[in-house]
């Protein structure tokens, strides 16, 4: 399975990591489903996602998701521990292939606003 690291915009630190926050989501575990997995783990239900190709660097907020692992599975950097570890923080944003923004909103912001997909390739 990939493991997932979520970098929160705006704040620059380490939000999760799934090999902390879902160990045993084996199957189908995507950019966008990492965000709810973490974001229901803290508390933050009924959230409103939308998967991005690229973080568009507004004032909307959201992860930037990093993949962990490589092609065989194995960690491409140390399970984080401390997400303000800046040395860790940027060993990440040079180690792990970006996967994904999830950009992520209040369902109070309005029904307009649904979980959706963008395609991760444009």
């Amino acid at each position: 399975m990939p493991r997932f690291i979520l970098i929160h915009n705006p704040t620059g630190v380490i939000s999760g990591d799934t090999a902390q926050f879902a160990p045993d989501e084996e199957f189908g575990l995507t950019p966008l489903s990492a965000a709810r997995i973490l974001d229901e783990s803290m508390g933050a239900y009924a959230r409103h996602y939308v998967e991005r190709a690229r973080n568009p660097h507004d004032a909307g907020t959201g992860y930037d998701v990093y993949v962990a692992t490589d092609a065989n599975g194995s960690d491409l950097v140390p399970v984080v521990t401390d997400g303000e570890d800046r040395s860790l923080i940027e060993s990440v944003r040079r180690a792990c292939p970006y996967a994904a923004y999830i950009e992520y909103a209040p369902a109070s912001e309005g029904e307009s606003w649904k979980t959706s997909t963008e395609s991760v390739a444009g």
